[in-house]
């Protein structure tokens, strides 16, 4: 039995006992302080064994392995999330300074069926616009009071894609509705990329002879709310410009100097000239040529009898006709054999 399949077995053991303490929800009326306490102990055991079980099986299953099915790691990653779902379900229930034991069941009953609600969705595709998501949710969710945990697994269920892989790798102490959303905002809709975002969609704002004029107002109406929301002045519409009209080599050496992905407008004027330094002693040139030039132009020429046997043996493929130009440029009068046949020089050293 290998590593993987121990791993497995021991992780079957833990998630059925989850579940039984998930089905068991209705009978937390009856425990008392001290039986609350210990089923609590329980859980959190059980979490902390099942995330490290989960590490894990993923690594031994795709992470140590060149080639990873997406599919199959989707449905491994949304099975462990399963079970870590309904431990984070459970905890909430057994506090005893928040639920008092006459009102376990019906707290029980709030968190595990709430009613549906039309949630919107985020599938981190191109184009989609996280900040309106997560807008959209917050609205949507305000009216039904759900606790921070609560929050969590609703946000886990509306998103796809590497959103939810990115959730995935929240710390165990960072399992909050908060955290998610801070980690989540600063990957898909931080204030640079929604600015840049915004203004090229304005650029590409078009109606067309067959097109939907309520499509175009609506979009049109998008565009003006993100504006507003995010204080779009003159310096942004101007960096925007400028940027775009920068090309990608003159863009690499903005981005190395100021060591910014969306350098502003202030950066652009301050470090051009500098740039454009680097940029002129690099024009015309590949980057495979700039690499290969600053690798050769910092390696030390060996003067050795290597060097001496390569340069001898060009020299012999260029010509039929033996010729030893150590012999040839001395006193000697013999100079018809090959420089690795010389009598007179027969050592590398004399060669040298």
């Amino acid at each position: 039995m290998n590593k993987l399949q121990v791993f497995v077995g021991q992780r079957k053991t833990i998630r059925k006992k989850v579940t039984e303490c998930f089905n068991n929800v209705n009978n937390y009326d009856s425990f008392n302080p001290s039986e609350r306490l210990s089923e609590r102990g329980i859980l959190l055991h059980y979490k902390e064994k099942l995330s490290d079980l989960d590490s894990k099986i993923l690594a031994e299953k795709f992470f140590n392995r060149e080639t990873v099915v997406e599919a199959d790691l989707e449905t491994e990653l949304n099975s462990c999330q399963d079970y870590l779902d309904k431990i984070e379900r459970l905890l909430p229930l057994l506090d005893v300074s928040e639920n008092p034991s006459s009102n376990v069941t019906d707290t029980a009953r709030s968190l595990l069926k709430q009613p549906t609600a039309p949630l919107p969705k985020f599938s981190s595709r191109e184009g989609e616009d996280f900040s309106r998501f997560i807008t959209e949710f917050e609205n949507t969710t305000s009216a039904f009071s759900y606790p921070d945990r609560d929050l969590l697994l609703l946000l886990k269920q509306q998103i796809d894609g590497r959103a939810k892989y990115l959730l995935y790798s929240l710390e165990a102490d960072k399992q909050s509705y908060k955290d998610a959303k801070e980690l989540l905002v600063s990957a898909f809709a931080s204030k640079e990329a929604r600015i840049n975002s915004t203004i090229q969609k304005l650029l590409n704002l078009k109606l067309g002879e067959k097109d939907d004029p309520f499509i175009y107002i609506s979009n049109l109406r998008t565009i003006c709310e993100a504006v507003r929301t995010l204080k779009i002045d003159a310096n942004e519409f101007t960096r925007f410009f400028a940027w775009r009209g920068i090309n990608g080599n003159f863009k690499s050496h903005l981005v190395q100097i100021t060591t910014k992905t969306h350098p502003s407008l202030d950066d652009i004027l301050d470090i051009f000239f500098n740039a454009s330094e680097r940029y002129e002693s690099t024009k015309g040139k590949t980057p495979q040529e700039i690499k290969f030039r600053n690798k050769f132009r910092n390696t030390p020429v060996k003067d050795s009898t290597d060097s001496l046997a390569i340069k001898t043996k060009v020299m012999e493929s260029k010509s039929s006709v033996p010729n030893c130009l150590l012999c040839s440029r001395s006193d000697s009068k013999e100079s018809n054999h090959y420089v690795n046949k010389c009598q007179k020089f027969s050592t590398p050293a004399e060669k040298v």
